[in-house]
């Protein structure tokens, strides 16, 4: 796969809203990579990398495209760590300044706790109100 991920940057066309080209070609050639790895030769889902589904969901190759089409990939998800990909300098570098934005962190420390637990890890967690012996303090 290329080193060169500056497409994942390029998404919409600006003079028209639709999705580039380069794009859908980077896409393709990633989803190529990600479903050839040895790892994942002969299933039918992987997981998905695109901003809702965060690695979290596994789905087809076409649900995948059409995610990525659709709400592109997650943030700072340009080396595909968890579809086989091993770190290069470039990615990383791509990592690390994301859109020119010096200094941005990515925790993969935590990408790795969610791919190990699964998606149940990633629950919605909201304000319950106190128990009433708590209350009581």
């Amino acid at each position: 796969m290329s080193v060169d991920r500056s497409w994942m940057k390029r998404r919409i066309n600006p003079d028209d809203g639709s999705v580039t080209q380069e794009f859908k070609d980077g896409v393709k050639e990633s989803l190529e990579f990600a479903f050839n790895h040895p790892r994942v030769v002969g299933r039918m889902k992987i997981k998905c990398p695109c901003f809702k589904c965060e690695l979290l969901k596994l789905h087809k190759r076409d649900a995948i495209t059409l995610h990525l089409y659709k709400w592109d990939f997650q943030n700072f998800y340009s080396t595909w760590y968890a579809h086989g990909e091993v770190s290069t300098p470039q990615a990383h570098q791509d990592d690390v300044t994301n859109d020119g934005v010096q200094g941005a962190n990515v925790n993969r420390y935590t990408d790795m706790v969610i791919d190990a637990a699964g998606p149940e890890l990633r629950r919605d967690f909201t304000k319950e109100a106190p128990n009433p012996d708590v209350l009581d303090y």
